[in-house]
């Protein structure tokens, strides 16, 4: 049974106002927030805590995108995995401003995923966590990645002997290891110009991007942040070469405060193209002057 204090909060959380009527306050939003905290850690208050992310959803993404990035574990460790896929992917998209957020979205997705044993759908999120990761988190999107070609390609490890070939074929982690360590060089002049080693296995993987794309066309305006959405967007779409031009206008009006994260957004997009770090490195390593500003 729930304790009077919980059934009460339960009670005030669903009077909130209905759709079309005068929206709360910020006040009692953030009551909504904290209540949510309290009712998402308890098993038996969970259905009630699901109930309200929605609600809060449609009354405040951003909000209740923040909320997610402490909520989500809990939602994990109850083993709602359907419910941490569908809400880290809409909080992707809510903050895809900031990698940062990003990161962890992803990463709660790509767990999930694992946990519901959907090793494919895995794999293509982590490929869109490699491809709009800090510079940074690099290693860490790798070794995503690597954990999901693991899970992926564990069937065949366990095919019959009568349908494995003569000639074992290299694991796709293997030529994947192989590709990153061949591709953290870069030979070329010039990393704008100049094409780096591609990673065959990020490339031989699908993203479904609509879920990305689209919310990305949907962007218009052409101020800093909106193009920096819009090109992380991109990014976790597959679509680098859509999202370079649109950095390169985010970097052509950033302010000096600005310089760093909209060079690194160039890198991360450099990254993306090649799948291998080489030539991203290579680019912040010859602006370093202006990086550092």
């Amino acid at each position: 049974m729930y304790r009077l204090a919980n059934l009460l909060a339960v009670i005030g959380l669903l009077s909130l106002p209905a759709s079309g009527q005068t929206p709360p306050s910020p006040e009692e939003l953030n009551r909504v927030q904290n209540q949510i905290t309290k009712l998402v850690v308890a098993p038996a208050s969970m259905d009630q805590a699901i109930a309200q992310i929605d609600r809060l959803w449609e009354l405040d993404p951003a909000r209740t995108a923040l909320g997610l990035r402490n909520w989500l574990k809990n939602l994990h460790v109850a083993r709602r995995y359907d419910l941490v896929d569908r809400w880290s992917l809409r909080a992707c998209v809510e903050s895809a401003v900031d990698p940062a957020a990003v990161e962890q979205f992803l990463n709660y997705r790509v767990r999930a995923l694992l946990a519901a044993g959907k090793p494919d759908v895995a794999l293509s999120s982590a490929k869109s966590f490699f491809n709009v990761c800090a510079l940074t988190s690099s290693a860490s999107a790798m070794l995503l990645v690597a954990e999901c070609l693991n899970a992926s390609d564990a069937p065949a490890a366990t095919a019959p002997a009568s349908q494995a070939s003569s000639k074992p074929a290299t694991r796709r982690i293997d030529r994947f290891k192989d590709e990153q360590m061949a591709g953290a060089s870069f030979e070329g002049r010039n990393p704008l110009r100049d094409p780096g080693r591609r990673s065959q296995v990020l490339d031989s993987i699908p993203i479904d991007p609509a879920a990305y794309e689209q919310p990305a066309n949907a962007i218009l305006a052409e101020d800093y942040a909106a193009l920096l959405k819009r090109g992380n967007l991109l990014l976790m779409a597959g679509k680098p070469d859509l999202a370079m031009p649109i950095f390169e206008r985010a970097y052509g009006q950033a302010t000096d405060a600005q310089i760093p994260q909209a060079s690194e957004a160039v890198a991360r997009c450099l990254r993306a193209q090649d799948g291998t770090i080489g030539r991203a490195n290579a680019w912040l390593q010859s602006i370093q002057p202006a990086v550092k500003k």
